[in-house]
Formats: structure tokens, C-alpha cells, sequence
């Protein structure tokens, strides 16, 4: 089983995103905000995590959503700011 660690965890809890539910491709996608597309786009640049169920059906697990949220975390500091 994948090792899921700590900050995924809270930050699952925080938005209440199951980390070992199954979604499917449109439900990730409303899950994160954005239309298939644009998650198939980050599907094939290696950007998201997918499970394969067989040739034509994905899914994602909650915590690969997590994942990729926190890893599209952009840092800003004050010095960005006008």
C-alpha cells in the first residue's frame, strides 16, 4: 500500500478528501477545480498521479490528489507583493 505521509494526511482531513477513495477521472477533476481536460494535460506531463483499470478507465486515489495540490503549492514572499 502506498505510504502517505503526514502533511498529505492533514491536509485531506483539512478539505475532507477521502485519502483512499477511488475517483474517477471527472470526479477528480471536480474534486480539484478544473475540467478533464486540463487534468489529462497534468496526467500525461507526469504531474498527477493515476491508477490504471484497465486500457481505457483511470482513477485517482484522494491521496494523489492531495499530492498534487500540495505540490502546486507556489511560494510568494513580501517581496512579490507591489
Amino acid at each position: 500500500m502506498h505510504d502517505v505521509d503526514d502533511t498529505v494526511r492533514e491536509l485531506s482531513s483539512a478539505i475532507g478528501l477521502p485519502i483512499y477513495k477511488r475517483f474517477s477521472e471527472e470526479e477528480a477533476a471536480c474534486q480539484l477545480g478544473m475540467s478533464k481536460q486540463t487534468l489529462k494535460r497534468l496526467r500525461d506531463a507526469g504531474r498527477i498521479g493515476f491508477v490504471r483499470i484497465s486500457k481505457r478507465k483511470l482513477a485517482f486515489f484522494g491521496f494523489q490528489l492531495a499530492e498534487y495540490l500540495l505540490n502546486a503549492i507556489e511560494d510568494t514572499t513580501c517581496q512579490d507583493m507591489p
